[in-house]
């Protein structure tokens, strides 16, 4: 009994760090559109991309947080998984889009929060980027 226990335990320890390496496989590119001129609006693109056999979690708090210095105005500061760019999948693509009133170089900071789920294991992520606005 003992050994079919300690079994059972280890099975379930092996399954659960596969799939928290599954989960940490998961990636995620923020980028900012090239060719930005002041008063016009850029996009910024966040895209996940997650290994076979995994997904963002549509049921588990996401959250996107975009800020930047006053001179940039962004369009929607905060994303969740509904502002997926239909259809969403295992790796949802996000859009914001984001004005400079001066030329030059602005900064934008991109703070994430999603969870990375297999069938046995969700992973709470949390990443952020910075992203260089060069607006002339």
């Amino acid at each position: 009994m003992a050994r079919r226990i300690a079994a059972v335990f280890g099975a379930l320890a092996m399954a659960g760090l596969s799939a928290r390496a599954v989960a940490e496989d998961a990636t995620v590119a923020v980028t900012v559109e090239p060719g930005a001129r002041v008063g016009r609006p850029v996009a910024i693109d966040i895209r996940f991309q997650v290994p076979s056999g995994s997904h963002i979690s549509p049921d588990a708090p996401l959250s996107i947080r975009l800020s930047g210095p006053p001179a940039v105005t962004i369009d929607k500061p905060v994303l969740h998984y509904g502002d997926a760019v239909p259809p969403p999948g295992a790796a949802p693509h996000f859009v914001a889009h984001a004005t400079s009133t001066l030329a030059g170089e602005q900064e934008i900071r991109v703070a994430m929060t999603y969870y990375v789920c297999t069938a046995d294991l969700c992973d709470m992520h949390r990443k952020s980027e910075t992203l260089h606005l060069r607006a002339r």
